[in-house]
């Protein structure tokens, strides 16, 4: 166990590190649970005597100011159960206890009479005490904390003075000596087994009750004086109430103070002159229509007693337990000063409830993917424990960064959560506010959004009152009034280089203002939570350039007539590694549309390394060879390990195939070799789905001398094909045939109810039922063979083949074919468009020798801009390409220009937004880019190497 554990125990550390722990129940600290370390460091730290009793055996553990109250049971005590420790006491408590971890309500117990065995034997105690529940975080009772007080000297006080009471009145009455003489026996003995325990405890409260009594006898018997009497009985009485430790007030039944001793004064502050006399209710007027005042006057009308606790306002400013017992003439008050107890209890409970805030930010924070999910975690948490209402605010440092460009500060900023403790109206208006308040801010922006002025960012948290001035006349400011704010704390998150985040809480009417503790909380939260975002915010930063490079090496498709061919790539839920899973088409000389998806072993570089070596030697072989899928495969055994490719890779090619016979016939023949990859998936045109099931081939890159083998299936007009890598279907701890089942069921449900009767709706829908939270990257690629007795149908897009390739019997009338004299192309806002732009680009390429990879990237490039322009600008777009150098060396130069004049900007790192993630790839990929003004909007432009 850490030192920090038994640290705080103060001088009774030894005795809590000579415990030999492992044989209690508790076992050894080291193994102790978070909430017995949490609940005994809340023991251990606090001055007011407490015990903790934990587990089903009620394990005893307490603290330094406990000791006196068990005396010569400490330090045996420490680690033995409850019962063991307690046993004469244990019918007494040992049912408050057992109730209380039974889940039962805690229990709070005044002036119990406790047995308690000491250094003389077993003697009568007296305590006021709580037992509360100690939970877990289910909500399940792991142990009970004991906050206790002994109060033997108050309550043996008061049964002194009443029966010192009780023997006046009784000898006031006295007819003779005989008379005193027996009324003063009864007396002393009634008193005797009243004060004095069979324990034969307090002797020393007995001798002078005995002297009391003697002395009250001596003078009912003298009655020199009936007068002198009284007045010397009320004057020993007196001096027994200025010698109580308890604060004492008699008031008649006009509820004037007639009697006050020395404890009341010291306790309220003023001398008995300024008390008798007065009016209860004219001396604390703040008392006379609550709980308090019924309390009293129900003492005094029906003669009853009232025990309650009461906060007695300034300049007293202090909480008194009172004692009301009411008497024919008025109300004897008896009152104890309880506020160091209760403001022990309260800081308990506040420390409690904060550090179980500082545990909950953390864990959300740890656990979110990137900044923008962890501030969306953050207002639900501190409200209502630190606010009414909070909003989080992104701040992106590279948009800061080109504020000073824009002349907009608010191009850096974004205000992503919000939260109100109240209504649903009230949540309603915080998220509308939330929508509209970076917008309506003024410049420059109010403080309340931790906004900084253009070109700083938040400097540091503080808190203030907001004001309606600081928005703009409009909504905004409306609903700013009608959540009526009326303190405001502002604290920005902070990562290494800069400012990640702010948080506004607010607080409206009816709640504190902001204080010195909930600033130094705050700011302490904000101190964990910015490490969490900035570590955050660097792993979305990995795992988004993981993914670019990732999408960089896949390849674009092509559209053979009457084959529509779709493609996704998801990458996995959690991480930010480069993955080996890839998908590829392409068509080959003899006019076969082949496909293949593939997964090399590994998360890592090395495995996108390998899986770029795979993909382009396994194209090389396919269209040098122009062969079945089995012996393409068989190749490229030979080729990975003659090339000394390492790494284990399974895949599965497929092509279709079509003689003239089967073209009669409308039906295309499906030709497929699987190298220890899961199944392809055939669903027919009506929805029936059925795994393509065949005895998988041994893995590439283990024997190239390995057999291999083709299977085929007949492809009927208006069936699709689906190949996937495991993450489509794998899950930890299932098996794989579960996955595989789950993948054709719901295939089939979805194009037999017509909710993804179109294959991209489709891949889609299948990403988003089987892969949201996948562990793994999924590579899906998916073939529709359309009916050839028809034109193309245009939701499939227009056909996209190499310009050279000569494809019998599949080719349509009209199919787009660039005109190679071209040096610019225009291009409608449609989809279509970007299969033109990729054409017209690998069209050029092949017109002037540009290596295949080179054209590749200049293709794949040219398709994010076009597709960046058509999002953007709606306009038609103009591409054109050239040749170029940069620093001597020859380039592909591609240019892009649209009528919309908004220039593009990168992806904000850390979002999880598609928008802007092209020109992320455009930089990774290429040699140099840029946008340039345009008499008519603007131009991006790239060059890639040739």
């Amino acid at each position: 166990m850490p030192g920090t554990t038994f640290t705080s125990a103060a001088s009774l550390e030894p005795a809590y590190r000579a415990v030999a722990w492992e044989q209690t129940p508790l076992g050894p600290p080291q193994l102790w649970p978070r909430e017995l370390r949490t609940a005994l460091a809340l023991v251990l730290g606090t001055r007011f005597p407490a015990a903790l009793f934990w587990g089903p055996q009620l394990v005893t553990l307490y603290n330094e100011a406990f000791v006196p109250l068990i005396g010569d049971k400490h330090p045996a005590a420490l680690g033995v159960p409850a019962q063991d420790v307690f046993h004469e006491a244990w019918d007494v408590v040992g049912p408050q206890l057992t109730a209380v971890l039974a889940g039962e309500r805690p229990t709070w117990v005044q002036d119990a009479l406790i047995p308690l065995e000491r250094a003389a034997g077993v003697q009568d105690a007296w305590f006021s005490y709580s037992y509360s529940p100690v939970r877990d975080e289910a909500g399940a009772v792991l142990g009970v904390l004991d906050l206790a007080v002994e109060t033997s000297a108050q309550v043996l006080g008061l049964r002194r003075l009443e029966a010192l009471r009780t023997l006046d009145a009784s000898l006031a009455s006295a007819v003779d000596a005989a008379d005193v003489a027996e009324r003063t026996r009864v007396a002393r003995a009634d008193g005797d087994a009243d004060l004095a325990p069979s324990s034969g405890a307090v002797s020393a409260v007995v001798d002078q009750f005995h002297l009391l009594v003697e002395a009250a006898a001596a003078a009912a018997t003298a009655r020199v004086d009936a007068w002198a009497a009284r007045r010397r009985s009320e004057a020993r009485t007196q001096g027994v109430l200025e010698s109580m430790p308890t604060a004492f007030c008699a008031l008649d039944r006009a509820w004037r103070c007639t009697q006050v001793n020395a404890r009341a004064e010291q306790l309220l502050g003023r001398p008995r002159g300024e008390l008798v006399g007065e009016r209860l209710w004219d001396l604390f007027p703040a008392a006379a229509d609550g709980g308090s005042a019924a309390a009293f006057r129900r003492a005094m009308d029906e003669g009853t007693t009232a025990v309650f606790e009461e906060h007695v306002p300034a300049p007293v400013d202090a909480w008194f337990e009172l004692t009301v017992q009411g008497r024919d003439d008025g109300v004897d008050v008896y009152f104890t000063d309880i506020t160091a107890y209760r403001r022990a209890q309260e800081q308990a409970e506040r420390d409690a409830r904060r550090a179980g805030l500082r545990e909950a930010v953390a864990a959300a924070v740890a656990g979110a993917d990137g900044v923008v999910e962890a501030l969306q975690l953050l207002p639900g948490l501190l409200v209502p424990a630190l606010a009414d209402w909070a909003v989080a605010t992104a701040v992106d440092d590279a948009a800061a960064g080109e504020r000073s460009a824009r002349h907009d500060w608010r191009d850096a900023l974004r205000d992503v959560a919000s939260a109100h403790r109240g209504s649903a109206a009230d949540r309603e208006r915080t998220e509308q506010f939330r929508a509209l308040r970076l917008d309506a801010l003024v410049d420059p922006p109010f403080s309340p959004s931790g906004v900084p002025g253009p070109g700083r960012t938040p400097a540091g948290g503080g808190a203030g009152a907001p004001t309606a001035d600081q928005l703009a006349p409009g909504r905004a400011r409306e609903l700013f009034e009608e959540l009526a704010p009326q303190a405001v704390l502002v604290q920005p998150l902070r990562g290494r280089d800069g400012v990640l985040g702010v948080l506004t809480l607010f607080r409206g009417a009816g709640s504190p203002p902001f204080d010195a503790d909930d600033l130094e909380l705050l700011a302490e939260l904000a101190d964990q939570a910015g490490v969490a975002l900035d570590n955050a915010r660097l792993h979305a930063q990995q795992r988004d350039l993981a993914h670019e490079l990732q999408a960089s090496l896949l390849t674009s498709l092509p559209e053979p007539d009457h084959l529509q061919v779709v493609a996704r790539y998801r990458p996995a839920a959690r991480g930010a590694q480069v993955g080996g899973d890839w998908y590829d088409a392409y068509v080959t000389d003899d006019g076969c549309t082949h496909l293949v998806v593939g997964d090399v072993a590994g998360h890592d570089r090395s495995a996108a390394v390998v899986m770029a070596q795979v993909r382009n030697v396994l194209r090389g072989v396919a269209q040098a060879l122009a062969a079945p899928p089995a012996t393409v495969l068989s190749a490229l055994d030979r080729a990975v390990q003659r090339l000394a490719v390492e790494g284990l890779t399974t895949a599965v090619v497929a092509r279709v195939e079509q003689s003239a016979a089967e073209a009669a016939r409308g039906q295309r023949v499906l030709r497929w070799s699987s190298a220890g990859h899961p199944p392809p998936l055939l669903i027919t045109r009506d929805g029936r789905a059925r795994l393509l099931q065949a005895p998988a081939d041994l893995l590439l890159g283990l024997d190239p001398d390995a057999e291999r083998h083709d299977h085929t299936a007949v492809l009927e007009p208006g069936s699709t094909v689906l190949l996937y890598t495991d993450g489509l279907v794998e899950r930890r701890g299932e098996d794989l045939d579960a996955g595989l089942e789950r993948l054709r069921e719901a295939a089939g449900r979805l194009v037999t109810t017509g909710r993804a009767r179109d294959v991209e709706a489709l891949c889609d829908a299948l990403l988003a039922e089987l892969a949201a939270d996948a562990e793994d990257d999924v590579a899906l690629l998916a073939l529709r063979a359309h009916p050839q007795d028809r034109p193309r149908p245009v939701a499939a897009g227009e056909e996209a083949l190499p310009p050279d390739l000569d494809v019998p019997g599949d080719a349509a009338p009209g199919a787009y074919q660039p005109d190679l004299e071209l040096r610019q192309l225009l291009l409608p806002p449609e989809p279509a468009s970007a299969s033109r732009a990729r054409a017209f680009v690998r069209a050029w390429c092949a017109r002037a020798g540009v290596e295949e990879d080179a054209c590749e990237a200049a293709v794949l490039l040219t398709s994010e801009v076009v597709t960046n322009a058509f999002l953007h600008g709606r306009s038609e777009a103009r591409l054109s390409v050239t040749g170029g150098l940069v620093e001597g060396s020859p380039t592909v130069h591609v240019e892009v220009g649209d009528e919309n004049s908004r220039r593009p900007t990168r992806l904000r790192t850390g979002t999880a937004e598609l928008d802007g993630r092209g020109l992320g790839i455009v930089e990774a990929c290429s040699l140099a880019w840029g946008v340039v003004d345009a008499p008519v909007g603007k131009v991006v432009w790239f060059d890639v190497a040739r």
